[in-house]
């Protein structure tokens, strides 16, 4: 899974997440599809530590990271006064 973009202040930026990176497991398993990551990130749940990445970047090694889990409705912008 290739990540195109990467929101800023995003759970995805805290963790060192770039845009170009692949995503090549989510804690342990492969995930070949965008079906099979997100069930595997669904599968995590929130409140619980951080999900693990394996991340392959372009001309480079792997490298494990411990992305924060939380809940979408939290990072996402209220209208003012609500």
């Amino acid at each position: 899974i290739r990540i195109v973009r990467v929101t800023p202040g995003s759970p995805a930026q805290e963790a060192g997440l770039r845009a170009g990176d692949w995503v090549v497991a989510v804690d342990g398993e492969d995930v070949r599809t965008l079906e099979a990551f997100y069930k595997r990130v669904w599968a995590h749940g929130t409140g619980k530590q951080g999900l693990n990445l394996t991340v392959r970047e372009e001309g480079a090694g792997t490298r494990v990271l411990e992305v924060p889990v939380r809940a979408r409705a939290e990072g996402m912008a209220r209208p003012a006064g609500i």
